[in-house]
């Protein structure tokens, strides 16, 4: 499968429409069936040599409706959507970087400086309100994949209004009986892997501890269950809606094209 374009002599233009439509998908790199119907999410991958990295963004802030990073003082992504938006990825230079976000109108949101190794592949998710701080969280899209016939997810918790959160990645109708597939506690935190069976399945978002109150579901129907293939590795950000206090999911797939997941509920 070919990898996502990370080569930019340019910055990346990323404007989306700040309301996320009721079926924005995942882009073609991540493996979409014809026509929206179901989301596949596919593992594949590979960097290419050199002394560069790639880096892409995730706008899951609250007050910046489209924002723009800057690396050492240059833009390198503008006009990123919030509702959980994802850039293209980007090569920027590896080594010590400092990273700073703004709005587009010029407000100043988080800094910080990381260290990029060559050759890898990494996502910066900026996430927080004006009010109460904001903050990016790094990951490093370097995990091993999981066995054959399995793949590895967790979540990163970026939605301000939210707790403790419990998912559920079954195709029961019920949650009564079931354990989640997976825990986070608080906003900013980064839960471990969990593997599971490769297959297609309905995706679910409960506080922790009450399975009654769903706060996300991919969709009852079978045109809205999600594949996830045989060694996929993929982090499930849980990030705030432009408006209304339910969450979405953005899906980062390591070394993919990602995409925010619909919220059937609303």
């Amino acid at each position: 499968m070919p990898l996502p374009s990370r080569l930019r002599s340019s910055p990346v233009s990323a404007a989306e429409p700040a309301l996320p439509t009721r079926r924005r998908v995942l882009q073609a790199a991540a493996g979409i069936v014809a026509g929206g119907s179901l989301l596949a999410l596919q593992a594949c991958g590979g960097a290419d040599d050199g002394d560069t990295a790639s880096l892409r963004l995730v706008n899951a802030t609250v007050d910046f409706e489209t924002a723009r990073l800057q690396v050492d003082g240059s833009t390198v992504i503008s006009s990123l959507a919030y509702g959980g938006t994802t850039s293209d990825y980007v090569s920027i230079d590896s080594g010590s970087r400092a990273l700073a976000l703004f709005s587009t109108s010029g407000t100043t949101g988080p800094s910080t400086a990381y260290s990029f190794n060559a050759d890898t592949y990494n996502t910066v998710i900026a996430y927080g309100t004006l009010s109460a701080g904001m903050a990016f969280r790094r990951i490093e899209e370097s995990n091993s994949a999981p066995s054959s016939g399995y793949f590895n997810v967790r979540l990163l918790h970026a939605a301000p209004l939210l707790d403790g959160l419990d998912l559920y990645i079954s195709n029961t109708s019920s949650l009564a009986d079931l354990t989640p597939t997976a825990t986070i506690s608080a906003i900013g935190n980064l839960g471990d892997f969990v593997a599971v069976e490769a297959g297609t399945y309905r995706v679910r978002l409960t506080p922790t501890g009450d399975h009654s109150t769903v706060l996300f579901d991919s969709g009852s129907d079978t045109s809205s269950r999600i594949t996830f293939s045989s060694e996929l590795i993929v982090t499930l950000a849980i990030v705030p809606r432009s408006s209304g206090s339910l969450p979405d999911i953005t899906a980062l797939p390591e070394k993919l094209a990602a995409g925010v997941l619909s919220n059937s509920l609303a």
